[in-house]
């Protein structure tokens, strides 16, 4: 099965790549630094899908995917483990990714269903694919699909409903607070005694009188009329003291 492989080689270091080949020479590398800590069936998957690139002088991942798939079946090893030989080593912010561990798994639901006769419901993997998969990603725990997709249906329904409920609370919340907080940055709102236009009041309230420019009484001593009849008071007292001095 690793007959395009010529030889593998330990190199310190392939970055976030596990192993490498070389398609026309069939020599393979794997990294040094993180090699040692893979287990040993993804260490396999791993070295199946190098040969798969040089077997088949591709550079498609999938297609690498697919032919390692199908001999690491072949050869029984947990199916669920040739997934999680991806998951160990994508990089999930990199949407082609999602999309080779989601092959993988429709591979591995379809051989359980058809060569080890699994009830596998194959309509319920493909939404729990987009809904998982798609929509919530690893959440850097390799394991973390594997496991939802396990998880029974009447109890992922179950957990599902909750957050449902809790999403929906959540969501009145926020829209009450954001009623609150209209309501607080706009003052001229209708009040419940009547409608109005700002600056206007409203209906049924009370509002003194307004003045209109040039209307508003002024001090007695300012009015012409006043002043004048103080003025005439002072001068007939004025004429009747001279008059008294001149009788003296």
């Amino acid at each position: 099965m690793l007959t395009a492989i010529k030889s593998i080689t330990v190199v310190p270091d392939l970055g976030s790549t596990p192993a490498r080949v070389n398609r026309y020479t069939g020599a393979a590398y794997v990294n040094g630094r993180t090699w040692p800590d893979i287990p040993k069936e993804s260490k396999l998957f791993i070295l199946l899908h190098e040969a798969g690139h040089a077997t088949k002088n591709t550079r498609d991942e999938i297609e690498a995917d697919s032919f390692a798939f199908d001999a690491y079946a072949r050869l029984g090893y947990p199916l669920s483990k040739s997934i999680q030989a991806l998951t160990r080593v994508l990089n999930f912010s990199n949407p082609e990714h999602f999309d080779r561990v989601a092959a993988q798994l429709r591979r591995a639901c379809m051989y359980d269903k058809l060569h080890n006769n699994q009830p596998i419901d194959l309509q319920e993997v493909e939404r729990v694919i987009q809904d998982v998969l798609y929509q919530n990603g690893f959440s850097g725990n390799e394991n973390f699909f594997l496991t939802k997709l396990l998880i029974p249906k009447k109890v992922r329904q179950n957990i599902e409903a909750k957050m449902d409920a809790s999403k929906a609370k959540s969501e009145a919340s926020k829209a009450e607070a954001q009623a609150r907080t209209a309501a607080a940055n706009n003052p001229a709102a209708p009040s419940p005694g009547g409608t109005a236009a700002p600056g206007q009041p409203a209906s049924g309230s009370t509002v003194p009188d307004l003045v209109a420019p040039g209307s508003a009484k002024k001090p007695f001593y300012k009015n012409p009329m006043i002043l004048g009849a103080i003025a005439a008071v002072v001068v007939v007292v004025i004429i009747a003291v001279v008059m008294l001095k001149k009788k003296k």
